[in-house]
């Protein structure tokens, strides 16, 4: 092996090292918070974020650019493109796709910000469209997207039924065939929906039939729209009372430790959070 290999390893080793026990410079900590352009008031930041905004749309003129806002990095802007996060230079001409992290914080910047780009207006929940299971006190609440059908949502309904302290609210799906819809229909038609939901789930009783064609199925229809609306595609897909979602089953453990993350906010930028220019609408809301 060369020295020169050995040299490399070294240093590696001792980013790892410096990682490892938060053995970082403090000026990065001071640098957290700066303003690229300190002079510069709130209006005057966002008049040159739109400037940054018009300058990579007319290069990129194919894609829809939803935000432009000051990144972490000096000389670089974050641009949201619907899903997708990107950091570029003023020009367009060079761009990151990747994701940044903060190693004094160890937080994902570029993570911490899809997850607020795709937060769910927990308010547009309209829960009359729901079953409500509560444990406990139920001070913790999670919303929950399931098809009956899914088997990865009674496993999460095993794990929901033995939890404490906790307001399962359930949408229910029928995005797995005709079969879920039958039952989606017959639970959502049931005297108790709740408790033929949690009979179907837990001990696979079959909901009573409904023979009558007074039942009013707007309920369920609703929820279809809702989920749509929210681009939710997948079951179990999980929603905590901040608006954070999370696809798939989870244990106990995990979904705690879920539940406990401080709440989504406003995203720090090299911009001190204040100027961002903008053509999206966040956080998600659900359909009327």
């Amino acid at each position: 092996m060369t020295s020169s290999n050995h040299s490399l390893r070294a240093c590696l080793a001792m980013i790892v090292a410096a990682f490892a026990v938060g053995a970082f410079d403090a000026t990065a900590a001071a640098a957290e918070d700066k303003k690229p352009f300190p002079n510069l008031k709130e209006e005057q930041l966002a008049r040159q974020l739109a400037q940054v905004r018009v300058a990579l749309q007319e290069r990129n003129p194919g894609t829809r650019i939803d935000s432009v806002q000051f990144a972490p990095i000096d000389g670089l802007y974050e641009v949201v493109m619907g899903k997708n996060v990107a950091y570029m230079d003023a020009t367009g001409r060079y761009a990151l796709f990747g994701n940044i992290w903060d190693m004094q914080a160890r937080r994902d910047i570029t993570a911490d910000r899809k997850a607020l780009l795709d937060r769910v207006d927990v308010a547009a929940l309209d829960q009359a469209w729901s079953l409500r299971h509560v444990k406990g006190k139920g001070s913790r609440t999670v919303y929950v997207f399931a098809d009956p059908q899914c088997g990865y949502c009674r496993q999460l309904e095993q794990t929901l039924a033995a939890m404490d302290d906790l307001t399962v609210v359930t949408f229910t799906l029928s995005i797995l065939g005709p079969e879920s819809k039958r039952l989606v229909n017959a639970i959502t038609c049931a005297a108790d929906p709740a408790a033929a939901w949690s009979a179907w789930m837990l001990k696979g009783e079959q909901p009573p039939s409904n023979s009558s064609r007074t039942c009013d199925l707007a309920p369920a229809e609703a929820v279809e729209a809702l989920a749509k609306g929210l681009g939710i595609t997948g079951t179990p897909t999980l929603v905590t009372a901040d608006g954070r979602r999370k696809a798939g089953a989870m244990s106990a453990a995990q979904l705690t430790a879920w539940l406990a993350e401080p709440p989504l906010g406003a995203i720090k930028t090299a911009a001190g959070g204040g100027a961002v220019v903008t053509t999206a609408s966040t956080p998600k809301t659900a359909p009327r």
